[in-house]
């Protein structure tokens, strides 16, 4: 287009602006991104919801040149757009009319249209368009080719490729990972398809159709009891597979103990199983018609391996081993199936045992618990425990004491819930497509028109609510049509009627995308209309201006809040009843994630303290993550990204730096307080060690200071200290006493007999010296006395102290004859 003028519209898609294009706009809001080829130019109050993409802007221009890929901004004028300078135009428009291309006698033929471009090839050869953009490619040889590559360029020198598959006119083929055949324990049977096509099937022999359970790869077929596998896969294009068939018979034995006299268990009517200790042949067991069996043996010693072996008609299982367990399994009894209406198991097993229900093995999480009590004194348990997430299964296991465990027990869930269908949209007569909302997981739903099915569709995998739009042959007005929502398993939700209505007359009415962040309510319809929206219970009404633009603020949105517009004319005629959704951009917050400093070595929990708080889900903290390396013991600083989602996977990330430092002193041992004799040699390092949290041993680090006499008695300080690489100083001060411990030498005072009547002096004779006192004859006390006129034996105590304390005691006796 060229010198076109776009004013007080509203565009629902983006909008392109061709090489040979000038294109003025005003008034003019649009919902997609802008693609400037050509030349734009603003007038004012333009609004785009996405993005101007452009190869260079003129902000404040006073003058327009048309120059290709510029965008212009008159002066003055107010733009709320985001403006990115680029040459990258993400994806150029194709559009292929008469798809898939189903090729007849090697050639396919169609139709096609695109933007203007410098060139367009297929498959590298020149692709003629017309000026208005379309092509025919007529009689297109593709022997040997499984498609076709078609390429734009743009005038940025830009490339586009877009590849089209050829329709591949065979059957869509289906394998089981698994062969009909025997098996024992728990299996996962996995399907898999040629040509991308979608598998359907059953588990009870019945015929699978469209309206069967969808097969997802990451969800194998669970397997632990006799189960008739049917299955077939449809493609893209309707065509279908044969009905595949696998037929699984199960047997299973219980744990065997050295207390034991009988090999227990189950499996298909009619089995046979030989229980073998290595060769010797044990016996036979038959399964009976209730599917059980019992084999009495002989007492197996702990440790023993029995092999079994199962045959079943004309089949026959892998040999098993079942070792002997020194203790008693934990007996457990539970149900093999329940209903998922009511989401509590009971069962026996031993008094006061701990029962453990848990989700099935997940390759990224492994087991998840979903409930847990404790069984009563006669073993008896009620657990209530919450809906696995990927499977219609729980496993189910015992504890008791002495670290005995039972078998783990799979409990299926027989769904007998209907799916809950919580919005159906209404449906003019010259619309096709139904917006309803409802549960997911496979979910089908169907339209009747009478008894007549007129359409259905499958839901996503999830097991939560979302909307879903049905594509529904044109009805005429007053058509009554009934909803409903199937699982499955057949459980189908209450029907909701839609009576087609007759399409009113053209009513321009549009709102601008409303978000959470927003604080307004913009939109455009005809002029001079009373636009009311109820939020809430509150209503907030305005007029639209001359031109059918209205604004209703302030308002307070919700995220996934349903707003109910109404217009009316000014006579109170109602001509719009709309309920439109906001959409949740608000992304959660995420607090407590500051930085912080930890001592080296000490625990650190990455999640305490965390909120994460979204305005419309509350409280998220189940969603957040963190990565990042974190060493306790290795002071430095370090990264934690931490990353939350709310249920509309907005995303909020922080970075919080946590810093890992060397605050612990030093520890110096060794260095007690030391009591030296006089002269004995002080070594200061002696048995001193030093060591560090962070650094190991610091004992080549170590400061001693201070001098030790040990020819003087007295105290001497002496000071230990030591610091690590962090600059953590310990310091000690150690007290070496230099003591004389030698005692005084006294001499002289020997025992010895005296003549009765004659002289005697104690002192005569004793004297007393000291190491470091010198003498101290004059320090000697004698107790005791003599009475040279009796005979007998008297004894005398010398005594001497040095100024130390040192005590030196001599005791005599003294004969008088």
């Amino acid at each position: 287009m060229k010198d076109t003028v776009l004013e007080n519209q509203t565009i629902k898609e983006n909008l392109y602006i061709g090489p040979d294009a000038h294109v003025i706009l005003k008034n003019v809001r649009t919902t997609g991104n802008v693609y400037v080829y050509g030349t734009l130019e603003s007038k004012g109050n333009v609004m785009v919801e996405n993005m101007i993409r452009a190869k260079r802007v003129v902000r404040e221009a006073t003058t327009v040149q048309r120059e290709q890929g510029t965008a212009y901004f008159v002066k003055g004028d107010q733009v709320e757009v985001d403006i990115e300078t680029t040459t990258i135009i993400p994806r150029m428009p194709l559009q292929i009319y008469g798809k898939p291309l189903i090729p007849v006698d090697g050639k396919v033929s169609f139709t096609g249209a695109t933007l203007p471009v410098l060139q367009a090839t297929i498959d590298g050869k020149p692709l003629a368009l017309q000026p208005d953009g379309t092509f025919s490619v007529q009689n297109y040889d593709i022997v040997g080719k499984k498609g076709i590559e078609i390429i734009l360029t743009d005038i940025f020198g830009q490339q586009s490729r877009q590849w089209l598959g050829i329709m591949d006119q065979s059957n869509p083929e289906v394998e089981a990972s698994m062969p009909t055949g025997l098996y024992s324990g728990e299996e996962e049977v996995k399907l898999e398809a040629t040509k991308e096509a979608t598998i359907y099937y059953t588990m009870d022999g019945s015929e699978p159709t469209e309206d069967s359970s969808k097969y997802y790869e990451r969800y194998p077929i669970l397997l632990d009891r006799t189960t008739q596998l049917r299955y077939m896969a449809v493609d893209a294009f309707g065509l279908r597979s044969d009905i595949y068939e696998q037929q699984y018979y199960y047997y299973n034995v219980d744990p065997v103990s050295i207390v034991d006299q009988k090999i227990t268990g189950s499996g298909q009517p009619g089995m046979k199983l030989k229980f073998y200790n290595d060769q010797l042949l044990l016996g036979t067991a038959t399964v009976s018609d209730n599917g059980t069996f019992e084999l009495p043996i002989s007492e197996q010693a702990t440790g023993t391996t029995l092999r079994i072996e199962a045959t079943y008609e004309n089949w026959q299982a892998a040999s098993k081993q079942l070792e002997v367990q020194d203790k008693t399994a934990v007996r457990l009894d539970v149900p093999a199936t329940i209903d998922d209406d009511v989401l509590r198991l009971e069962g026996t097993t031993e008094p006061f045992a701990r029962v453990e229900i848990m989700n099935r093995r997940n390759d990224v999480y492994g087991e998840v618990s979903l409930g847990s009590d404790e069984a009563d004194a006669d073993g008896h348990f009620s657990i209530a425990f919450e809906y696995p997430d990927d499977s219609k299964a729980i496993r189910v296991q015992a504890f008791g004491d002495y670290r005995r465990t039972s078998a783990v027990k799979i409990v299926h869930l027989h769904d007998v819930t209907a799916p809950i269908m919580d919005y159906v949209g209404k449906l003019p007569d010259t619309q096709t497509m139904l917006p309803v909302g409802g549960e997911g997981n496979d979910t089908i739903i169907e339209v009747y028109r009478g008894q007549e099915r007129i359409a259905m569709r499958h839901t996503g995998s999830s097991r939560y609510s979302d909307m879903y739009y049905i594509d529904l042959p044109k009805q005429s007005a007053g058509t009554k049509l009934m909803v409903y929502l199937k699982d499955t398993f057949g459980n189908r939700s209450p029907g909701r009627e839609v009576i087609v209505e007759k399409a009113k007359p053209f009513f321009k009415f549009n709102v601008d995308h409303m978000t959470n962040e927003a604080t307004k309510i913009t939109g455009q319809t005809e002029p001079f209309m009373q636009v009311t929206a109820r939020i809430g219970k509150k209503n907030v009404q305005t007029m639209s201006d001359a031109k059918g633009m209205f604004v209703l603020s302030p308002v307070a949105l919700r995220g996934q809040q349903y707003i109910t517009f109404e217009v009316k004319d000014l006579k109170g005629n109602l001509h719009v009843t709309e309920e439109k959704r906001i959409e949740d951009v608000i992304a959660p917050k995420i607090e407590g994630a500051t930085g912080l400093t930890i001592p080296a070595s000490q625990s650190f929990d990455v999640y305490k303290g965390i909120r994460v708080i979204d305005e419309t889900d509350g409280d998220v903290k189940e969603l957040l993550s963190v990565t990042g390396n974190l060493d306790l013991n290795r002071p430095g600083r370090y990264s934690l990204i931490y990353t939350a989602y709310d249920l509309s996977r907005n995303k909020s990330e922080v970075k919080r730096i946590i810093t890992i430092k060397d605050m612990t002193r030093p520890i110096i041992d060794g260095a007690d307080d030391l009591i030296l004799a006089v002269n004995e040699r002080f070594r200061p390092k002696r048995n001193v060690t030093a060591s560090d949290n962070v650094d190991g041993d610091v004992t080549e680090q170590l400061k001693i200071s201070g001098t030790v006499s040990t020819d003087k008695v007295g105290v001497y300080p002496v000071t230990y200290s030591v610091q690590d690489a962090a600059g953590n100083k310990r310091t000690l001060v150690r007290k070496v006493t230099v003591k004389d411990t030698t005692a005084p030498v006294l001499k002289g005072a020997a025992s010895k007999t005296i003549k009765r009547n004659s002289w005697f002096n104690p002192s005569a004779g004793v004297t007393a010296s000291d190491e470091m006192d010198g003498v101290l004859t004059n320090q000697i006390k004698i107790t005791g006395r003599v009475d040279t006129k009796r005979e007998g034996i008297y004894p005398l105590t010398y005594r001497v102290n040095d100024r130390s304390g040192n005590e030196t005691v001599v005791q005599i006796k003294i004969t008088v004859k």
